[in-house]
């Protein structure tokens, strides 16, 4: 018979916003892998392609076949997709994360 602590603890490990946060802190503690870039105010833009590749290649979100699905659950941590210029002035989708706002969130 299970004890309410262990059930306690499948049902935190089976929830989809623990999933998503286990995966984008392995992402963060890979960083240096791929590109990505940091402004002043502590926010991590990623480019979607990036994120959904490394994302379906987990073994929680190999299911997912499309990036506004992602994108939609993203909401759920405060994930947000934007549409910024880039250098080159050309208007590229990015995900902004707020480090500090994540690290907050994932405590």
């Amino acid at each position: 018979m299970e004890s309410n602590q262990e059930k306690q603890e499948d049902s935190v490990t089976n929830n989809e916003t623990y999933k998503l946060l286990t995966v984008m802190k392995a992402l963060i503690a890979d960083k240096e892998s791929f590109p990505y870039e940091e402004d002043d105010n502590g926010n991590m833009m990623l480019y979607p392609n990036v994120v959904f590749d490394y994302f379906t290649k987990s073994e929680e979100f190999e299911w997912i076949e499309k990036k506004n699905t992602l994108t939609r659950r993203f909401k759920k941590i405060g994930v947000r997709s934007e549409q910024i210029r880039n250098e080159g002035g050309e208007k590229v989708r990015v995900y902004i994360l707020n480090l500090k706002k994540f690290q907050d969130f994932c405590e």
